[in-house]
């Protein structure tokens, strides 16, 4: 299987799985690229999820739907090491140059074969599994309603 043969089963899979949801999407087959945007318990989530032939990944990016405060953006980032430590897959970035917190992963398919509706689950669910879980709190923490000391008795 060629690396453009892969991404373009990748890409199908994803479609495929999110279709058999009946969840709406966004899509851009020339760049094999998927926003989705899901309400959790608090927050909408929306996320890139794109399919990149080249590098044989998925990139998954999320930016949470607030600005980062600059006199707390050292809390949010000492949060969000905390909560890198436990993830399997994905980091939450902060950008205090352009004020955002974000959920990014990679997940790489170099050599994979026989994509599935299990593999597009497993990519699909742990970035919003990851998001719904922490969303709040990063937003408590940079709001100033809970300090990172708090946040890391949670843990």
């Amino acid at each position: 299987m060629t690396k453009t043969e892969r991404a373009d089963e990748v890409y199908r899979c994803l479609c495929e799985y999110l279709d058999g949801k009946n969840l709406k999407y966004r899509q851009d087959a020339a760049e094999r690229s998927i926003l989705l945007q899901l309400t959790g318990e608090d927050f909408p989530m929306t996320t890139l999820f794109r399919v990149e032939e080249e590098n044989e990944r998925i990139f998954v990016f999320s930016k949470l739907p607030f600005e980062v405060q600059k006199e707390k953006a050292v809390d949010l980032v000492m949060a969000a090491t905390y909560i890198n430590q436990t993830l399997a897959i994905g980091t939450f970035c902060v950008d205090t140059d352009e004020k955002y917190c974000s959920f990014e992963s990679n997940e790489l398919f170099t050599g994979l074969h026989g994509f599935s509706r299990e593999y597009a689950e497993r990519v699909i669910l742990s970035a919003f599994s990851a998001i719904e879980q922490y969303n709040d709190k990063l937003f408590a923490v940079n709001s100033g309603l809970m300090t990172v000391k708090e946040f890391a008795a949670q843990m």
